[in-house]
């Protein structure tokens, strides 16, 4: 994305609005709920209360990963940042989870 900071913010803010239940959301990473969610922040705001927003305009959500499957290794004992999965957030939603850690894909070049 060429755009950053408050032009991210804006764009975001511009496909959720024109494409409300148009779109599929895609998340990655364990979403930390732990003091109201300060342990990850987007734009200023806590992640949750970013994929809460998001999450509730789009027709379905897709976990990738364990992490936002299930939570994943951020969410084990003793679980520091109240880290979880996508589905213990958004529960009024299809969401489907790909579990299993990213893969990043392998470019030859000839």
């Amino acid at each position: 994305m060429v755009a950053c900071g408050q032009q991210a913010e804006d764009a975001l803010k511009s496909a959720v609005s024109e494409n409300a239940g148009k779109f599929v959301l895609v998340v990655e990473g364990a979403i930390p709920t732990k003091e109201q969610g300060i342990y990850m922040k987007l734009g200023g705001r806590p992640a949750m209360d970013v994929l809460k927003d998001v999450g509730s305009k789009a027709a379905a959500i897709i976990a990738i990963g364990s992490c936002a499957s299930w939570g994943g290794v951020p969410s084990a004992d003793p679980n520091p940042t109240g880290a979880t999965g996508v589905d213990s957030i958004i529960t009024d939603k299809p969401i489907v989870n790909i579990p299993g850690c990213r893969r990043t894909p392998t470019r030859f070049w000839a």
